[in-house]
């Protein structure tokens, strides 16, 4: 069908999950070609009904490691996010004490009430 010779791809009794993604990705390259049973465009080949029929063990074996990773890669985006959040809160609580308005002290302006002199106004 997607004018392979079927002697380079992998047997798939004995290496299925190379043989279903060399398919996948065959599949893939092709031209999405409209079904009228489905009234939709598909893949030349339903890879979901080839794994159903012709997979067996292998195929459950290929599908524990793609689930795997996608429990990994969820894992590895939510550390992500997290982290992120962090550096965000830091970043916000390091500018809010930068943009504090710093005080006179208490003391100066008692001392400016009580000696205009200190500050070079002499006597109002």
């Amino acid at each position: 069908i997607f004018g392979v010779k079927p002697d380079l791809l992998p047997d798939p009794t004995v290496d299925w999950a190379t043989f279903y993604y060399d398919i996948e990705a065959l599949n893939a390259r092709e031209k999405r070609q409209f079904n009228p049973l489905e009234k939709r465009n598909r893949g030349w080949i339903d890879l979901k009904a080839m794994a159903k029929m012709y997979g067996g063990k292998a195929e459950v074996a290929r599908r524990k490691v793609v689930m795997e990773a996608r429990k990994q890669e969820e894992k590895m985006r939510k550390e992500r996010q997290r982290v992120l959040e962090l550096k965000k809160k830091a970043r916000a609580k390091s500018s809010a004490r930068s943009n504090e308005k710093k005080a006179l002290p208490r003391t100066s302006l008692l001392s400016w009430k009580q000696d205009p002199d200190a500050i070079g106004l002499g006597h109002c």
